[in-house]
């Protein structure tokens, strides 16, 4: 619990590392966005990506910051870039149909929400975003049985009994 111990140590590993890799900067933006320090968290995810085109997670992290602050084209392109680093990766899938549901592209966001499920099936809030998206799209049906599952996953997932209730009730 010494965020500001581990960020000096941090800071000298990146200081002194000679083969300049991305793991200090990666390590120091996770400790950062636990403070939600998030706009320095950026910064050093985006050194991070800088020193290793390849690492998914930062790519992944800092889209989650440009979400959080509803810049969700730069969030888009950023999980764009996790998930080519690594295709199977379905919190990326997941996060990016947030983004794409926020702007209006339910399609995109149905076919992002099927990948993230079809990668990890055991993640209740996956289906319960993806019944969500077919609610707003008019297939109550289908957003029941995803709720359905939601709730078969997760048995006190209240979030997924509220959204059935209103699905049921549409």
């Amino acid at each position: 619990n010494d965020a500001a111990g581990a960020i000096a140590d941090l800071s000298k590993y990146i200081e002194l590392d000679s083969t300049n890799d991305d793991m200090g900067y990666y390590l120091r933006a996770q400790v950062k966005m636990q403070q939600n320090n998030v706009d320095s968290a950026s910064a050093d995810y985006t050194n991070a990506i800088g020193r290793n085109p390849k690492n998914y997670k930062a790519y992944y992290y800092r889209g989650m910051i440009y979400f959080e602050k509803q810049q969700y084209t730069e969030a888009i392109a950023d999980y764009d870039k996790a998930i080519e680093n690594k295709p199977d990766f379905a919190y990326a899938y997941n996060d990016r149909a947030g983004c794409k549901r926020e702007l209006k592209d339910m399609d995109g966001a149905l076919k992002d929400y099927d990948n993230a499920i079809k990668y990890d099936s055991k993640m209740a809030f996956f289906f319960n975003n993806r019944g969500s998206v077919k609610r707003k799209m008019g297939d109550l049906e289908g957003a029941v049985a995803d709720y359905n599952k939601a709730i078969e996953l997760k048995s006190d997932y209240f979030i997924a009994f509220n959204n059935r209730g209103t699905a049921k009730h549409d």
